[in-house]
């Protein structure tokens, strides 16, 4: 074979792999540039929602509870408190267990602490156990996640 067609043949071979790869690159590179900043969001969304959680729960309901001897606009005041402050964490609860990847066994340890966090929460029983393992599982996922978005 001639040097002239070996030399067109692999121009043109060149030419056909750079217009079949190139797309595929510039795909790949794009898909990580927009997951980037969605998974960021996420893990933001996740680490607040969680943190407003844990500073809900923290305090017993009891705590919000009016005594029997106090006058009936306060209990009335306290009661409606206790109401919104119960409607609000479970909410966050559920925000929790939306956010999470249901496939990843560590996501679903996450809302197992979450929910028993919640009935305690709700039984006025202590949520500190509870809500220090939450955290520190949290940092576990948040930190990982963190790592991916790095990459």
């Amino acid at each position: 074979m001639e040097p002239e067609v070996l030399a067109s043949i692999i121009a043109a071979a060149t030419a056909l792999i750079a217009v079949i790869v190139g797309p595929i690159i510039t795909f790949r590179a794009s898909k990580n540039q927009m997951l980037g900043p969605m998974r960021q969001a996420w893990i933001n969304d996740l680490r607040d929602t969680v943190a407003e959680f844990t500073a809900h729960t923290c305090i017993a309901r009891w705590h919000v509870l009016a005594s029997t001897n106090d006058p009936s606009d306060v209990q009335r005041a306290q009661e409606i408190e206790d109401r919104n402050r119960f409607q609000l964490a479970y909410q966050l609860k559920e925000k929790i267990a939306l956010l999470i990847n249901p496939k990843e066994t560590d996501h679903q340890e996450l809302v197992r602490l979450a929910e028993s966090a919640y009935t305690a929460y709700v039984n006025g029983t202590d949520t500190t156990i509870a809500l220090k393992a939450i955290r520190q599982h949290t940092q576990v996922i948040l930190k990982r996640e963190w790592d991916v978005v790095k990459k």
